[in-house]
């Protein structure tokens, strides 16, 4: 994996962030865009249990894989395509750009399940059309 820095792709940095030494198993993730301006508590991340997760009202994309359409969306289509084809085809929504709650086993998990795609995605250092999404978007 070291053979692959630096990247610029965030779908890679997002797939091998849980190996950062020293982070617990559950950390809040957020892209290099936010500013947190008021205090933070469990409950804005988790609720009974279970962690909140922010969806926006539109469907993901899961449809035409194709250079045209951007990174980003040809790997929620990859990711779906996946999803649809190992567990139930389904519309799903796209989460919203937020910060998100993230536990490590979670993360290894998806590695145990989609090894070459989540390496073919840590080998590219842009996004590809071949990405795939293992945190969120």
């Amino acid at each position: 994996l070291r053979d692959n820095i630096p990247t610029y792709n965030s779908h890679s940095i997002e797939a091998n962030i849980h190996r950062i030494k020293g982070l617990s198993r559950y950390f809040i993730y957020m892209n290099d865009d936010f500013f947190i301006n008021k205090n933070l508590k469990k409950s804005d991340f988790v609720d009974k249990n279970k962690i909140v997760l922010f969806y926006d009202n539109k469907i993901s994309y899961h449809k035409n894989k194709t250079p045209t359409k951007t990174g980003f969306q040809n790997a929620w289509r990859n990711s779906n395509e996946w999803l649809n084809k190992n567990f139930r085809d389904q519309k799903r929504y796209i989460y919203s750009h937020s910060p998100i709650l993230i536990d490590k086993n979670v993360i290894e998990e998806l590695w145990n399940l989609l090894p070459n795609e989540l390496l073919n995605t840590t080998s590219q250092r842009f996004r590809s059309i071949n990405d795939y999404i293992s945190i969120y978007e």
